[in-house]
């Protein structure tokens, strides 16, 4: 599990996020924080996890203007903070924007696939900041080179212990449906 990140360092380097798709738009950053249906099934070789949802704001848009900023303070002075977490419980959607994630694990071969379906919106100026996304805990079996153009992080801190992570070359939304799968073998 990741400790909380501040938004600079994720931007700064994406693969921070680890598992969880990281996207970019319009100066804010959004991500896989809540699936709207979940689903789960057994294979003949292990198990099959499935989830749709949309790209969810993983923080709070600056405050634009001093009217904005008054109502930031009064919320704060008056009511605590009230409204500040009602937001933080239910992030802003990416309009528009939606994804399906696939997790399969065969036991046999002892892997782990990974599919992130993204929908198709022409015109987004939507980008995906960490394709192939993957962490482990460092000494761990499984771990792959990113591609030319990818990052590598090591150092990461987590509840289990020190990881790394690698990620592809950040790319943009597509204008059709595209699916986008990896495989991380920990044999």
């Amino acid at each position: 599990t990741p400790p909380r990140i501040a938004a600079e360092a994720l931007r700064a380097c994406p693969c921070r996020a680890g598992w969880t798709p990281l996207v970019a738009c319009g100066g804010r950053l959004y991500g896989m924080a809540r699936l709207e249906a979940v689903a789960w099934e057994r294979t003949d070789r292990g198990l099959r996890l499935q989830g749709e949802g949309r790209p969810v704001a993983l923080c709070r848009a600056e405050a634009q203007g001093g009217g904005q900023r008054l109502l930031e303070g009064l919320d704060w002075r008056l009511l605590g903070g009230a409204l500040g977490r009602r937001r933080g419980v239910r992030p802003e959607p990416l309009a528009g924007h939606a994804w399906r994630v696939t997790l399969e694990w065969d036991a046999a071969a002892g892997s782990l696939r990974y599919a992130l379906h993204l929908r198709g919106r022409p015109g987004s100026a939507a980008r995906l900041l960490n394709p192939g996304c993957r962490a482990c805990l460092e000494g761990a079996a499984g771990g792959v080179q990113p591609d030319p153009g990818g990052q590598r992080c090591t150092g990461l801190d987590s509840s289990l212990g020190r990881g790394r992570a690698e990620c592809a070359a950040p790319l943009d939304w597509p204008a059709v449906d595209r699916t986008l799968a990896w495989r991380l073998d920990l044999g």
